[in-house]
């Protein structure tokens, strides 16, 4: 996909563009940065055609969830609803629904700078595949899937699970993993609502995240919640284990005001 060429797709799906180079809107015949591209109305993609180094697509008909973490990288496509999808150097970054709410949020993980966010409120930009990116990698889709239609408080849902389940990874460590794994069952499946088997799937993408091939440990999250065993299982705070910090994160996420088994 050329340059051109997804500029002028994306014009056709009615979608708001902004000439970029190195990831910053820039006028393409000067070169220097736009100061309101929000305001964006190029309607011509010949201006992309070797005049720039990228197209950006305002996300306002759109909902890009930008993954800017190893973690989120990894779990965000497996356990958020299939759509489109684009990256670079072989890995999903982005993931891009049809919705129709403005919204905006970034939240911030374990590590240094990761975090996910959420932009689709006009005011942000995304460098969209066909672009070249500031590190010399092409951006390009991963798959052929039209974006997918999804409610906002959907959305949000999906995005603030991914992120429990990068908070859980990052103090995913031996010696803890038990403990980390019936905790978690229990959060999805008594504050996030989820069912089984969509716990067990979720456990085993966590699990394959950190190359724990324990089988047995496989299935005794999923197993505890199916037996409805938790309040005879000892399980202290999840602050003792990740901190408070962290765990006020989760609740947050999950809009709950403890996370608590004696």
């Amino acid at each position: 996909m050329t340059l051109l060429s997804a500029a002028s797709d994306y014009l056709a799906r009615e979608w708001r563009i902004v000439p970029l180079n190195d990831k910053t809107p820039s006028d393409p015949a000067t070169g220097f940065p736009l100061s309101e591209w929000q305001k964006s109305e190029y309607k011509d993609a010949s201006i992309f055609n070797g005049h720039t180094t990228g197209v950006g697509v305002i996300c306002d008909l759109i909902a890009d969830i930008d993954f800017d973490s190893a973690a989120a990288k990894y779990i965000g496509p497996r356990v958020m609803t299939k759509t489109s999808a684009f990256g670079r150097g072989g890995s999903i970054t982005h993931l891009v629904y049809n919705c129709a709410e403005l919204y905006f949020e970034d939240i911030l993980l374990p590590g240094d700078d990761n975090h996910i966010e959420i932009r689709a409120d006009g005011g942000h930009q995304t460098m969209f595949p066909g672009s070249l990116h500031p590190c010399g990698d092409k951006i390009e889709w991963m798959n052929d899937i039209e974006p997918t239609v999804i409610a906002l408080d959907d959305l949000q849902r999906e995005v603030n699970l991914v992120a429990v389940l990068c908070i859980f990874a990052h103090f995913y460590e031996p010696g803890q993993r038990d403990n980390l794994l019936v905790i978690l069952a229990h959060v999805l499946h008594r504050d996030m609502s989820l069912p089984v088997e969509d716990i067990q799937n979720v456990c085993d993408v966590l699990m394959e995240f950190k190359d724990d091939t324990d089988s047995a440990r496989k299935h005794k999250a999923s197993k505890t919640v199916r037996s409805q065993r938790e309040k005879k299982l000892g399980l202290t705070r999840l602050a003792t284990i990740i901190g408070d910090e962290w765990t006020d994160k989760i609740k947050k996420l999950l809009n709950v005001e403890t996370i608590v088994w004696n």
